[in-house]
């Protein structure tokens, strides 16, 4: 890519995202951030409200990071069509596929905004984010001339990334509760692995995109690794309605016709390590660490060794 690219799909997101971590800092209060890697920031459980948490102000915390990342994210898409000379609108795009930063502002305004609410936990929200999940799988099908041969598949693999994009926001939500938020972004992370290997595997834009995803992404990991991500759950649902955004678009945009289960070790990556976190809770923080970095490589490890059987 020209540094004109990289500026867009690094620099520009990596800045707004770095702007949201602080902001979400100085909202939440320097007193909430942790002495070390094992202490836990101020959401001590997701959906409950403890005598450790924020006041009025810092709950905001994770709805400017998850509005931010969102925003980080659409606005490098936004100047990557302008580098490229798109002349389509920027609010309904013709590739089906760009019109995925609409889920993620959606997901950001509703989901990031009430993860510290106090109905957090409750089943009215699950709802609504159940119909999120569905609603973001629907809109990452592609549609119009051209497609027509894939519609066929729609009803299946709308279900299955509703499934997967519902799983991925309670597994986080729960995993982030757990006295993780120092280190629970590195699961965001590991997660955009699977976006990144279908984009590579596919379209050359969906590299671009996802570039972008992991730089603001990388500086939410750098800022919750040091203390300083309170509210960092926030940051959990815009990523993973953009991972069902490009899981979709990197699978239809495939020249290779692979079965549908071959896709479940990246659709389920985080349902995974969070269920294996789980059961090693109450351990100690690096064996935690271990456990979940163990579990997403070999997911990424054997994903990535299927689909790119065919390239080598």
């Amino acid at each position: 890519m020209e540094i004109s690219a990289w500026l867009v799909s690094g620099a520009l997101p990596a800045a707004i995202a770095a702007g949201a971590c602080w902001l979400s800092y100085w909202l939440a209060g320097r007193g909430h951030s942790a002495g070390s890697l094992a202490e836990p920031l101020p959401s001590e459980s997701a959906g409950a409200v403890s005598t450790g948490e924020p006041g009025r102000r810092g709950r905001l915390a994770p709805a400017v990071l998850g509005l931010g990342w969102a925003v980080a994210v659409a606005a490098a898409l936004i100047g990557q069509r302008q580098l490229a000379g798109d002349e389509s609108s920027h609010w309904w795009p013709e590739d089906f596929w760009q019109r995925g930063y609409w889920w993620l502002l959606i997901a950001a305004v509703t989901l990031s905004a009430t993860a510290w609410a106090t109905f957090a936990g409750s089943t009215a929200r699950w709802v609504a984010a159940g119909v999120l999940a569905m609603g973001t799988a629907a809109g990452s099908l592609p549609t119009g001339e051209g497609w027509e041969d894939t519609f066929p598949l729609h009803a299946g693999w709308g279900l299955l990334l509703g499934s997967a994009c519902l799983l991925a926001f309670w597994s986080l939500d729960r995993l982030a509760g757990r006295r993780s938020e120092r280190w629970f972004p590195l699961v965001v992370l590991a997660m955009l692995a699977g976006p990144m290997l279908m984009a590579a595997t596919t379209y050359g834009a969906l590299v671009q995109w996802t570039i972008a995803a992991l730089a603001a992404t990388l500086i939410c990991v750098v800022a919750a690794l040091a203390g300083r991500l309170p509210g960092g759950i926030g940051i959990a649902y815009p990523a993973a309605a953009f991972f069902t955004v490009l899981m979709a678009a990197g699978r239809f945009y495939s020249y290779e016709d692979h079965p549908w289960w071959s896709y479940l070790g990246l659709l389920l990556l985080a349902p995974a390590v969070s269920s294996v976190d789980r059961l090693v809770a109450s351990r100690s923080t690096w064996l935690r660490v271990a456990v979940a970095a163990s579990v997403a490589a070999v997911l990424i490890a054997a994903s990535a060794a299927w689909h790119l059987r065919d390239l080598q």
